[in-house]
């Protein structure tokens, strides 16, 4: 994987500084409906824990995004 810091000099030292102009920051739903991806996350670590899962609704009414 490439990186793509480079450092420039500054008072503090050396400072990264990204080549990027833009970054788009998704956050959950906006962009990508990861929903199901959590719940499966969440869902195993319970199961694991041998802890009730999560159904869908309960999800939707505890978060609200």
């Amino acid at each position: 994987m490439k990186s793509y810091f480079f450092f420039n000099k500054s008072p503090a030292g050396l400072l990264p500084i990204m080549a990027y102009k833009h970054i788009i920051w998704d956050w959950n739903g906006t962009l990508l409906n990861d929903r199901h991806f959590c719940m499966d996350i969440m869902n195993g670590v319970l199961r694991r824990r041998n802890m009730k899962q999560m159904t869908e609704e309960w999800f939707l009414d505890n978060f609200c995004f």
